[in-house]
């Protein structure tokens, strides 16, 4: 039987619900179309019989891995190191890196596939969108209470339809909104709110309050030594020229690290926003990452276009006290992108020799 990977990690995460600890692990099947696990399934069942642990089980099932691959062809990577098996990775491009709270220490790459190729970074986009209006709200003394309108103009394109023309809402909750559903109108009105205040504060109005910010996304980029990236919209809805790497996300992550807005919301699974204006109310939101539940994950932001353009970005713990972020553009499916994030994760884990942070 076949069970697809997002209805394990759905039937993993309830267990872990009802207080129960599964052990849910991610292994290589060595059939053309990697569907075939029963090997695997055996090999458990005779060492559970036995009594092994679930440390005992991974390693094992790590060296039948091993073995496999070994056999296979799989397209050239990086090997950075040289302990672990290199996953096999469905996503147009990869990368790994360990990060550090330091902004001024070095990330450490942990595997890469196509680093510098430039594709669409979809919703990736509203990481930097958080960034530069916090920056800009630090700049002129706003703060996470302070509140946004939402207006008709807002709505344009997609996502994010709970919230309407009038409602209003704290700094806050609009970054909760911003990057755990992905609201595109929320986007727009950041773009709109904060480029506005760009353009009184510089007493110059060349173009609109969305262009004004735009142009602040893009300033920000080259900043941050993003040489590969360009903006066009706050959303990250296609548009001509839009593209980034996988290298540039990695150290946008990395930067978003650093900002509190960003890091109280990233990692949660749903947050209850308290709408105020003509209509007041409270609406649930709910993570658009899969596994946002996941043991070892920090804070994740994903971006999709359908059909076939799954990204994401996560950053998630590591032995010993590291972390590590891992960013994956153009998986083909929902269910290759978390495979490969998973495996990607796994196996920098199992092959990396961690130190204490």
């Amino acid at each position: 039987m076949s069970v697809p990977f997002n209805t394990q990690l759905r039937y993993v995460r309830s267990l872990r619900t009802a207080g129960l600890k599964p052990q849910h692990i991610f292994a290589h099947a060595p059939c053309p179309k990697h569907h075939v696990l029963s090997g695997h399934g055996k090999l458990v069942a005779a060492l559970l019989a036995k009594g092994a642990t679930a440390h005992r089980i991974r390693a094992v099932l790590h060296d039948l891995d091993s073995s496999h691959l070994a056999k296979e062809s799989y397209p050239a990577v990086v090997r950075p190191f040289q302990r672990y098996v290199p996953p096999y990775v469905e996503a147009e491009s990869a990368i790994c890196v360990k990060v550090s709270d330091n902004l001024d220490e070095p990330s450490k790459t942990l595997f890469v596939k196509l680093p510098r190729k430039r594709l669409t970074p979809a919703s990736l986009t509203k990481l930097m969108t958080a960034i530069v209006a916090l920056d800009i709200a630090q700049k002129f003394g706003k703060s996470l209470t302070d509140v946004i309108t939402i207006d008709k103009s807002d709505k344009v394109g997609g996502s994010g339809l709970n919230v309407d023309a009038g409602d209003q809402l704290s700094f806050q909750d609009v970054m909760a909104n911003l990057l755990i559903p992905s609201s595109n109108i929320t986007a727009n009105a950041v773009a709109r709110t904060f480029g506005e205040m760009l353009i009184e504060y510089e007493g110059s109005r060349q173009g609109s309050a969305y262009e004004r910010f735009i142009a602040e996304m893009n300033v920000k980029a080259g900043e941050l030594g993003m040489a590969d990236t360009q903006f066009k919209n706050p959303s990250g809805q296609p548009a001509r020229g839009q593209v980034t790497t996988v290298t540039d996300i990695a150290v946008l992550m990395a930067t978003a690290m650093g900002y509190e807005g960003i890091t109280k919301v990233w990692g949660k699974a749903s947050h209850v926003m308290k709408i105020m204006g003509p209509e007041p109310r409270e609406k649930k939101i709910n993570s658009s990452v899969k596994t946002i539940n996941d043991y070892d994950l920090i804070g994740a932001k994903t971006g999709t276009l359908l059909p076939g353009y799954y990204n994401a970005a996560i950053l998630s713990e590591a032995p010993k006290g590291n972390r590590i972020i891992t960013v994956i553009l153009r998986a083909p499916t929902a269910i290759s992108l978390y495979g490969d994030l998973r495996a990607i994760v796994d196996a920098v884990k199992r092959g990396y020799e961690w130190l204490e942070t």
